[in-house]
């Protein structure tokens, strides 16, 4: 078999696709059961996270996650299926990235960045390789570190190309990392760890119901429920809310509800503390969420 893998690799500018490989395989061709492949799929993972002392495993606690979370929307099987799968390997693409760009305690240059953030395309290439028994969780590994408003990479995709596994995996990868050290800053614990998930929801960058799905089965106190009791706020501050939402300044919304602007602008300030925004975005996205705009 190896003469004719040889012969089958020697000049060919395009990749090898598994038929080919499976046709050199002598009769009959071993296939691995479900239990075989999430050994299989395990081992990669170890193998991966052996390589730096402080990713150790990382791959198996985000699989956990992103799997029990998977399960807990209802997802379909075969989707929570895929979910566990790609957060095994996600980050099999980081060995094609040299370990010193990894364990430097200083920022990554621009170029180390660049080159880093490709590491969800080479996993999705690699994996591609095991034909259309993995396309699901191939799709997972190339979105993992994709954000619904286009910040993430490599791809950059907005949300309508995010699966709602794809975006429970991304939630989960936020939170399982900011709770683990890296050379470049300490470990977050469960609730600085969700804390910094809620505000990339509220940046529009993660998916609210994946990131409450997650935090959820981590033990973290539910926000699902949070547009019902509208985060305790006064008739007068849903009214500020409402108002700054649709775009209008403070002194315009002042004006709307024939208020001091020096009030409303204290009306703001609780608005921020009560939903736990900083931003006026922030604000908007947390009235959109809540069906305020709607009411």
């Amino acid at each position: 078999m190896a003469e004719n893998a040889h012969e089958l690799m020697v000049g060919r500018g395009e990749r090898v696709t598994r038929e080919e490989i499976l046709a050199l395989e002598p009769e009959p061709v071993a296939m691995l059961d479900d239990e075989q492949i999430e050994a299989a799929f395990l081992a990669v993972a170890d193998m991966v996270d052996m390589r730096m002392p402080f990713l150790q495993g990382h791959s198996r606690a985000l699989a956990d996650l992103a799997e029990a979370a998977a399960k807990d929307v209802g997802l379909p099987e075969s989707d929570v299926r895929d979910t566990r799968r790609a957060a095994l390997v996600h980050d099999n693409g980081e060995l094609a990235i040299p370990v010193a760009t990894w364990i430097r305690k200083s920022p990554m240059t621009a170029k180390e960045q660049d080159t880093a953030n490709l590491h969800p395309y080479y996993g999705e290439r690699a994996l591609s390789a095991l034909g259309d028994e993995a396309a699901g969780s191939c799709v997972l590994v190339s979105r993992h570190h994709e954000c619904l408003d286009q910040s993430g990479y490599p791809g950059r995709v907005d949300g309508t190309d995010l699966s709602p596994a794809a975006r429970i995996l991304a939630a989960a990868e936020v939170f399982e990392t900011a709770r683990e050290e890296r050379p470049q800053r300490p470990a977050l614990d469960d609730e600085g760890a969700a804390s910094l998930v809620r505000t990339w929801v509220r940046e529009g960058r993660l998916c609210r119901d994946g990131a409450e799905a997650v935090l959820s089965v981590a033990g973290q106190p539910s926000r699902r429920n949070i547009a019902p009791r509208l985060a305790g706020m006064t008739g007068r501050e849903i009214e500020v809310l409402r108002l700054i939402a649709r775009g209008l300044t403070t002194r315009e919304a002042a004006e709307e509800l024939g208020i001091a602007a020096k009030t409303a602008d204290n009306h703001v300030q609780n608005i921020y503390s009560k939903i736990d925004v900083t931003t006026r975005a922030g604000a908007a996205l947390f009235a959109i969420e809540s069906g305020l705009l709607m009411r």
